[in-house]
């Protein structure tokens, strides 16, 4: 289970909501071939409700380098031309 971090961004976010990754669970391809990701949404501690993130193979793409970024900014240093 992952930490909820408050950052105090300003961010739209409900108070008390939270979404995480279930456990446990792989992402997978849908029958339409996007890419889904598994989440749980909760209320406080309360579990409201289990629905995935269904994204698109170029938004997937996409978020993988973002999260590449975040993960590893060092990287890209090296591959600047």
């Amino acid at each position: 289970m992952t930490t909820r971090h408050d950052e105090g961004t300003g961010s739209s976010a409900l108070p008390g909501w939270r979404v995480q990754r279930i456990d446990g669970e792989a992402v997978h391809l849908t029958h339409a071939g996007r890419i889904a990701l598994p989440l749980a949404v909760f209320e406080g501690a309360q579990h409201r409700s289990d629905v995935p993130l269904v994204l698109p193979a170029a938004e997937a793409e996409v978020l993988y380098a973002e999260l590449g970024r975040l993960l590893y900014p060092r990287a890209e240093e090296g591959t600047a031309s």
